[in-house]
């Protein structure tokens, strides 16, 4: 009998060593796959939520474009099914100053992200007071 528990051990000894490497491999190509999403607010300076604001998601190395939303009722904006890697959010409405979201990172620890609002600032100037005066001529026929 203790013949055979030999052996099995053995040969679990022998199993687990290739079990074990494939499983890390597993793990870790699940690690660089990670999806993520990210979800956030826009806001105006007095902190009034803003809708209709157009809110791209960029990567944070050379700033190419990964995907782009309007934010809805609220300010809310949302991003599903993002890959690995390092973003920041832009967001723009036409009347204010753009604004950026920090970086942050999405792996296979950090995959809902949720964002500090970003408050854009109003680039409108206002005019105190405009005069216009018309110069009539008749003309007598």
């Amino acid at each position: 009998m203790q013949f055979i528990g030999e052996r099995l051990l053995c040969w679990m000894k022998q199993k687990s060593i290739p079990t074990l490497i494939l499983f890390s491999l597993l793990f870790l190509q699940a690690a660089t796959y990670a999806q993520g999403n990210i979800k956030g607010t826009i806001i105006d300076s007095t902190g009034k939520s803003l809708a209709n604001v157009s809110v791209t998601l960029l990567k944070v190395k050379d700033s190419p474009l990964v995907k782009g939303v309007i934010s809805v009722d609220g300010g809310k904006y949302e991003f599903n099914n993002i890959s690995s890697g390092q973003y920041f959010i832009n967001a723009n409405l036409l009347g204010y100053k753009s604004n950026n979201s920090k970086r942050f990172n999405i792996d296979s620890i950090h995959t809902k992200i949720s964002l500090p609002a970003i408050k854009l600032i109003s680039s409108l100037t206002t005019l105190a007071e405009v005069t216009v005066t018309v110069n009539r001529q008749h003309k007598v026929d």
